[in-house]
């Protein structure tokens, strides 16, 4: 058994924890018994491979990685039992690139025997809600194999991962997976003209990607893109549980959303920029947030009394987590450079710590063995979640009362009718355009 079978549930929990929604679709894509490479965006340092292999069980995912990781036997080791490949760039020298051709004929070989080899076709890794351009050595891989082995009937598989905010806990995922691609669609193209089919390959791969993901065509649009997807999160809250769920309903209503904004003519957007930066402007004077303004009913008796019979069990949960929180959260901000790794860093770096905690504490129970303590050993896991879900609710709680001290000074409900009114406004200026 390969580390990455060890690996995978003990993550999927950490996943199941760290982010509060995965919203997932498209594992009927997945080919069985085919040669297949999985052509996949690259926003965050590394919870696409991690995720996918945690969502979808249906096969085994070889991940190719930067091979600057490889260098130490003992890192290399690790990694190739997590189903790693390493491949080498111009950056990392000479003699290590020379390793790639050895390499690709691995990658041909394992892809001869049905294997799923996962590539991250944009090439680098930044966090945009946006496609990239792809580029052409996914293709390349695909003829090679062709060139080498025949047909093998190897697919090509489009995924697409979008994240709310993947670089703070508790957000949320969505992801899809494409269509297959059958390579052999361009084996006459490439008889007549290899270039011309790698192109197409190229094109028709991102075009079936860019579907897959919520897509803001304009840099420039982000921050208005990231105000209006987080108005309509707030607008329509997702279910606790399940955490990992089937679902495509909310991809396709932050996919209108993004293709409605990317149609706009210019004119459109600047009213929605004025409109949309008025409306947040106001919330901020008053410090206020969205989330009152959606969603008013949290500010309940029944949630104050929750509040107040659960603080005891979120205390305990919150501080049993303390030391591995506060830990992942300093190497966060102190260590880690790039905004990209910040997020995966520190997930991984909290499930270490709180795996390192747990063994303590087990070893601290077998020594004491005492009931009152495994009693308290075993109900921390639970705790720890429920502090974070209790920790939600205070917030929400919080804004939710906020809104209504404020309202009392500006007029009552008709201000907060109007803050309905005018957030409505925005949502359907993207909403309800014609296509």
């Amino acid at each position: 058994m390969k580390l990455y079978h060890i690996v995978r549930p003990i993550v999927t929990l950490a996943y199941k924890i760290y982010f509060k929604k995965v919203f997932f679709t498209g594992a009927e894509n997945i080919p069985q018994g085919k040669p297949v490479i999985f052509s996949v965006n690259h926003p965050t340092g590394f919870f696409e491979p991690t995720l996918l292999a945690c969502v979808f069980w249906e096969c085994d995912f070889y991940f190719i990685t930067r091979g600057d990781m490889f260098r130490k036997p003992f890192y290399r080791k690790i990694l190739e039992n997590l189903l790693m490949i390493p491949i080498f760039r111009f950056r990392d020298g000479f003699e290590s690139m020379r390793q790639n051709t050895a390499i690709m004929d691995q990658i041909r070989d394992m892809l001869s025997e049905n294997k799923h080899i996962m590539i991250f076709s944009e090439g680098t890794t930044i966090t945009v809600k946006r496609l990239r351009p792809i580029q052409k050595g996914l293709a390349r891989m695909a003829f090679s194999n062709y060139e080498k082995y025949g047909d093998l009937d190897l697919q090509v598989v489009p995924v697409g991962l979008t994240y709310s905010e993947p670089h703070t806990p508790r957000g949320e995922v969505m992801i899809k997976i494409g269509a297959p691609i059958p390579l052999s669609n361009y084996y006459e193209i490439h008889t007549q003209n290899a270039a011309k089919a790698i192109n197409q390959l190229t094109k028709d791969v991102e075009k079936a990607m860019t579907a897959c993901v919520v897509h803001v065509e304009k840099e420039s649009d982000e921050a208005l893109a990231d105000g209006l997807l987080d108005m309509y999160q707030n607008t329509f809250p997702p279910q606790t549980f399940p955490i990992f769920e089937k679902s495509s309903r909310r991809l396709m209503a932050e996919q209108e959303i993004a293709n409605n904004l990317n149609q706009l003519t210019e004119n459109q957007r600047v009213v929605l920029g004025e409109k949309s930066e008025n409306y947040f402007s106001k919330l901020q004077k008053q410090g206020l947030n969205d989330v009152a303004v959606a969603q008013p009913y949290h500010a309940s008796f029944r949630n104050l009394l929750a509040l107040i019979i659960g603080f005891i069990p979120f205390l305990i949960g919150w501080y049993g987590h303390f030391l591995p929180n506060w830990y992942s959260r300093k190497v966060r901000n102190e260590r880690v450079k790039f905004l990209e790794f910040k997020g995966p860093v520190m997930a991984g770096v909290a499930l270490g710590a709180t795996l390192i905690q747990y063994i303590l504490l087990l070893l601290i129970g077998l020594v004491v063995g005492s009931w009152s303590l495994w009693l308290f050993i075993s109900s921390l896991p639970f705790l720890g979640y429920y502090s974070l879900v209790y920790k939600e609710l205070q917030q929400k709680y919080k804004a939710c009362s906020q809104l209504n001290k404020t309202a009392e000074k500006q007029g009552g409900e008709s201000y907060i009718s109007a803050l309905r009114e005018e957030r409505q406004a925005i949502l359907s200026m993207v909403r309800e355009m014609p296509q």
